[in-house]
């Protein structure tokens, strides 16, 4: 079973609050308008005027009331399919955007980001066999002292131990799944693009993995975020229960 990061979520939920609040309080000042300096103008340009004062926001209220339904019961609406493009590539940047204005730390809202989209696919339960699962790593899993270069075939690995790619290649063995290592975005689409799965379980810190979900779209991209005792980017480390109970979860 997944783990439940409702906590974590609380703080995009009360973003999209102060999203929708902003909006309806600029359009509302927006709705003076016409009775300020635009009296003279022809009553069509008026009708437009307020259609799009009022679609506007109600169109995003209805968007993030789909987001929050889902996000609840962890399952797509079947409209909400048609708006999560939107909802991820609009509404995840105004929530980092209304972060900054609340001086909030972003990756406490990517963090939220990512849990919200985890929660979005738990409705894959049990829908994907192992030859259409990939598992994406970041090359700072593997110790910085080792010699062996995994980048491009994590089969090099010597297994020693040192680090958790030993155990991580075990556990892709035991399952029959794919794995590979990405030094960065660019060699991560690529990976994506020549290995073309249909589920992936990534590896990485907030910044990358809220990054990768988003440009991984409309592939699903479950996100499991790495340990940093010794800082970002160096000598890190992943639980091993999380990244084989989601594996569990999603295979067949």
């Amino acid at each position: 079973m997944l783990e439940n990061e409702t906590p974590k979520k609380r703080l995009i939920f009360f973003l999209f609050g102060t999203i929708v609040i902003f909006v309806y309080l600029v359009f509302g000042i927006l709705y003076l308008v016409p009775y300020i300096g635009f009296k003279n103008l022809p009553v069509w340009v008026e009708y437009i005027f307020f259609s799009i004062l009022i679609g506007i926001p109600a169109i995003l209220t209805l968007l993030i009331i789909l987001l929050v339904i889902s996000i609840i019961y962890g399952k797509e609406i079947i409209f909400f399919k048609k708006v999560r493009p939107i909802a991820i590539k609009i509404l995840y940047p105004l929530v980092i955007l209304m972060g900054n204005l609340f001086k909030i730390e972003p990756d406490k809202i990517r963090n939220s980001f990512i849990q919200i989209n985890n929660s979005l696919l738990r409705d894959y339960k049990g829908k994907f066999t192992n030859d259409q699962v990939l598992i994406l790593l970041p090359h700072c899993l593997q110790n910085s002292e080792c010699p062996y270069k995994i980048t491009n075939r994590i089969e090099n690995c010597k297994m020693c131990g040192k680090c958790k790619i030993k155990n991580i290649l075990e556990i892709s063995s035991k399952y029959k799944i794919k794995a590979h290592i990405a030094t960065g975005g660019t060699m991560a689409r690529r990976i994506l693009k020549e290995s073309r799965p249909l589920f992936v379980i990534a590896v990485a810190c907030e910044r990358d993995l809220a990054s990768g979900i988003q440009d991984a779209y409309p592939l699903p991209v479950y996100g499991i975020i790495n340990n940093r005792p010794f800082g970002p980017c160096f000598n890190t480390d992943i639980s091993l229960d999380k990244l084989e109970n989601s594996i569990n979860y999603f295979l067949i």
